[in-house]
């Protein structure tokens, strides 16, 4: 991994004018891909709010509805991204709910924005904290649970539980799944990462085992050969790439972040935007800002990620008050939304170039 030549800096910048008060936890966010709406879980209810923007600048959040199908805190929201699902989202509760609740607009007259539960998924017998959609294959959802499993679930006539991952032995910490929909990898508490990939009728099987030195609480796929990977209360972002036989191996090289302070907690999984080239990931009561830059060779053909054609650094770190401190990051990069416990509000801030 080479060292970053001089540039221009990006960071995240605050929006004062979107901050909202909403004096409650919050455990949870999540923002559309049109960046018009964001879903914040508030206890066991799911608050709705629309993003309004008056030149072109995103203003204060407009509550537009309150969902009330969950028994217990929500604590997973993942948007389906494709046109056709129409801002359709899934979301995941604590334990006695432990169920998934797949959420659809509906029309109203009165509103132009409405939602309705659609389908609830029950078979984890503890809470589901992780949700991921398969990122071409939306029939497909990924759950991890506090029982230990990750199921995968697909839509045929109804949504089912097609298979139950039992590979852990505790509770899963997080998830990622790749841009090409491959490989996934999941996480537990006992220092164990689980490399999946599917056959041609996506069923899902285990590929690698790869034992940690300590606990990871997060991973993220940066490209559908480069993963990261975060151990907890860590100090440095570890690599791993991807090579020609699909077996990942962890690189010698890794980025110092800034140390994560007294505590930290699985919760607000990293997000990453290719299109900004940037990582957010949280580490105790700070989220760190890395910058990828991806090399090409001299005839303009990028050059794979495991031949060491891509460069990192730590572009910024924003630092809060408490760790208790949840996220998400729309999928262009452009917006990092945050809750902040010490003000019980949710901020957001934009991505900015400064010279």
């Amino acid at each position: 991994m080479l060292q970053h030549p001089k540039q221009s800096t990006h960071k995240f910048e605050i929006l004062p004018e979107t901050t909202t008060k909403l004096n409650y936890l919050s455990q949870v966010n999540a923002i559309n891909l049109k960046k018009t709406l964001i879903i914040i879980g508030a206890g066991r209810k799911i608050q709705v709010f629309e993003i309004p923007y008056v030149n072109g600048e995103a203003g204060q959040l407009k509550l537009i509805q309150k969902l009330k199908e969950h028994s217990n805190e929500v604590l997973a929201l993942q948007f389906f991204n494709l046109p056709q699902q129409n801002d359709s989202f899934i979301s995941g509760a604590a334990m006695v709910d432990n169920s998934i609740i797949i959420w659809s607009q509906v029309q109203n007259p009165n509103s132009p924005i409405q939602y309705s539960m659609q389908y609830r998924l029950k078979g984890h017998c503890d809470e589901v904290a992780n949700l991921l959609i398969h990122p071409i294959r939306e029939d497909i959802i990924i759950s991890g649970s506090q029982d230990t499993t990750v199921k995968f679930w697909s839509k045929d006539l109804q949504w089912s539980c097609q298979q139950t991952m039992t590979e852990f032995k505790t509770a899963i910490n997080g998830m990622a799944i790749n841009n090409g929909g491959d490989s996934f990898v999941s996480c537990s508490k006992d220092k164990l990462i689980i490399v999946m990939r599917p056959d041609q009728q996506f069923q899902w099987s285990v590929k690698q085992r790869i034992k940690f030195p300590q606990e990871v609480i997060r991973l993220c796929f940066i490209t559908n050969d480069l993963l990261v990977v975060l151990p907890h209360m860590g100090t440095q972002l570890h690599f791993f790439t991807q090579n020609e036989h699909q077996h990942f191996t962890k690189s010698l090289d890794h980025l110092n972040l800034a140390p994560p302070g007294e505590k930290c907690f699985a919760l607000f999984p990293p997000c990453y935007s290719p299109i900004t080239e940037t990582l957010i990931i949280k580490n105790g009561n700070k989220v760190n800002v890395v910058k990828f830059t991806f090399l090409s060779s001299k005839e303009g053909v990028q050059i794979r990620e495991s031949e060491g054609g891509w460069t990192c650094k730590l572009e910024q770190v924003i630092e809060y008050k408490d760790y208790f401190l949840f996220g998400s990051m729309s999928k262009d990069g452009e917006y990092l939304v945050s809750y902040l416990f010490d003000q019980l509000s949710i901020q957001i801030r934009k991505f900015t170039m400064q010279e």
